[in-house]
């Protein structure tokens, strides 16, 4: 018998943005982008394993709208996920690890996680790329996310201490 751990949340899909100020090779070097970025972010979630070692992150936690569904994706798609564990609430931060490792290869405009664990309580995590990043890709620039600002309704203390308890 063990205890139930519920993770839940999305990934917002970056936009170029459509402010090319009457540039036409802006405005298409915008869109070309987000063509980009679309096909490079299902490839990367699409590439996830099945089946994976503990705490899980497997391909079959997310889910996503075609990016041709304009009704439903407008100004970028919502990646959402979500999966029901047993007993993750001191491997947590061995969870969010493996999903920075995940931002770290996708573009994207913010990423939020929300935790339920019997022992820890329920907590929100929340990463947004830098400014910098944000304008550079509105120019047409795209770039990896190098750095994001993360909070959390986790103390930072006790989050890292999570670290420290890997055996």
């Amino acid at each position: 018998m063990g205890v139930h751990t519920f993770i839940y949340g999305y990934i917002k899909e970056a936009w170029s943005g459509s402010a090319a100020n009457g540039c036409e090779e802006l405005s298409k070097r915008l869109g070309a982008n987000d063509r980009t970025l679309e096909l490079h972010n299902e490839s990367v979630l699409g590439a996830l394993p099945d089946a994976d070692g503990w705490p899980p992150m497997s391909r079959h936690m997310f889910g996503w709208p075609p990016a041709t569904d304009y009704l439903i994706t407008y100004k970028g798609r919502p990646f959402h996920f979500a999966a029901s564990l047993k007993e993750v609430d001191f491997e947590v931060r061995d969870w969010l690890d493996k999903f920075e490792a995940l931002l770290r290869q996708m573009y994207w405009e913010e990423a939020m996680v929300h935790v339920q664990t019997a022992y820890l309580g329920e907590h929100t995590f929340t990463w947004c790329p830098k400014p910098e990043w944000v304008t550079r890709l509105a120019a047409g620039v795209l770039e990896p996310i190098a750095s994001w600002d993360f909070t959390s309704t986790m103390d930072a203390e006790d989050l890292e201490g999570l670290r420290a308890n890997r055996s």
